[in-house]
């Protein structure tokens, strides 16, 4: 894809969305005749959403929270309240918490430019637990290669300091 610059500091939309890591939802919110959120319907998304839920753009544009992800338990955190909260009222949020359906734990943040709709980054938990796993994981490989060689090295980093002997 041939991408045209355009005025200083301006990005398209799409680009931004198309090159993020976390998953991007913009929803308009569904409403009862008193106000209260009843539902979320989803009109757009990016691809990392579409890995973090396991559905296609397409199966996604048009359809409700409800549909994809599920109803709320009693005993569970109502994520379609909490949304919709942030539309109604304009008061970005965050939360972290279990989606059943998709058996994960999502850290999400909400915002609101427009009574009624909202945008959504959604961040899969177990992709930062793996990652940091990862890191803990190459430093002890590091450590073990150190030990095993009897000569002293130390290791630089780019700016020249100094990062282990």
């Amino acid at each position: 894809m041939n991408h045209q610059f355009g005025q200083k500091g301006k990005i398209p939309r799409h680009v931004i969305l198309s090159t993020m890591i976390e998953g991007y939802a913009y929803f308009r919110v569904l409403t009862d005749p008193y106000g209260k959120p009843t539902d979320l319907l989803f009109l757009e998304t990016n691809d990392s959403l579409e890995q973090i839920l396991g559905n296609k753009e397409q199966e996604l544009i048009g359809r409700r929270w409800s549909e994809v992800l599920g109803q709320s338990s009693p005993d569970e955190f109502d994520w379609v309240y909490f949304l919709g909260q942030v539309a109604i009222t304009g008061e970005p949020s965050k939360y972290t918490g279990h989606i059943s359906k998709l058996k994960k734990d999502l850290a999400i943040g909400a915002f609101s430019d427009e009574p009624g709709y909202l945008s959504v980054l959604f961040y899969d938990e177990m992709m930062k637990k793996q990652g940091e796993h990862s890191k803990i994981d190459s430093r002890k490989e590091t450590d073990s290669i150190l030990e095993a060689v009897p000569e002293t090295l130390m290791m630089v980093n780019q700016d020249g300091t100094i990062a282990d002997i």
